[in-house]
Formats: structure tokens, C-alpha cells, sequence
């Protein structure tokens, strides 16, 4: 990513196809995620159900420049070093419910 350069958030409910279930998409699970949105963009997904490094490769499919995986409440304060495909950072559980509360609250 070029320094300097901002980029929007995108919750990945919000970057679904257009029949695909809020679940799997917030989940970043295979086939949930819209290019046409989530392209450009850091996508916030959900940890849980799918392996940490195939929601990387659901982002990188999806054309996102990055991504901020949030636990789940299970996963608490558990952070994993993980290889993404993609610049990718790990939350705690407190910390993802703050991303998605600043989310909620901005356009």
C-alpha cells in the first residue's frame, strides 16, 4: 500500500452479494463478497467458522487492499500471527467491537 494514502473501511455485511446471508458475509466465508464493493478498501471481518487465512484470501479475491480481523467474543483477546495475503491486522473482541461502533457511526 502506497504511503500516505488513505483508505475507507468497509464491514464485510455491508460488501455481500446481493443474495448472500449478512452471516457468511460478515464472516468473510468464500462466495460472500462483492468486488464491486469491497474493492479499494480495508474489509472488516468477523473471526470465526472459516480458517483466519482464507478470510485473507476472500479480501484479496474481493479486490480489498487490506483487512482488519475482528474476534469473536470465544476468541477474546487471543491474537494470531498469522501470514495474510493481504496487509491484514488482528483485534481482540473489545477492540473489533470498537471498529464496528465507529463504523455504525460514520457514512
Amino acid at each position: 500500500m502506497p504511503e500516505k494514502k488513505l483508505y475507507p473501511l468497509i464491514n464485510a455485511a455491508d460488501a455481500k452479494l446481493a443474495n448472500e446471508p449478512v452471516e457468511n458475509a460478515t464472516l468473510c466465508l468464500r462466495g460472500t463478497i462483492d468486488p464491486k464493493k469491497a474493492g479499494g478498501k480495508i474489509l472488516v471481518c468477523l473471526r470465526g467458522i472459516n480458517a483466519r487465512m482464507e478470510k485473507s484470501l476472500v479480501a484479496l479475491d474481493a479486490g480489498a487492499v487490506g483487512m482488519i480481523l475482528c474476534n469473536d467474543e470465544p476468541s477474546g483477546n487471543d491474537l494470531v500471527a498469522d501470514p495474510h495475503l493481504l496487509p491484514a491486522s488482528q483485534l481482540t473482541y473489545k477492540d473489533g467491537l470498537a471498529i464496528y461502533a465507529y463504523m455504525n457511526s460514520t457514512e
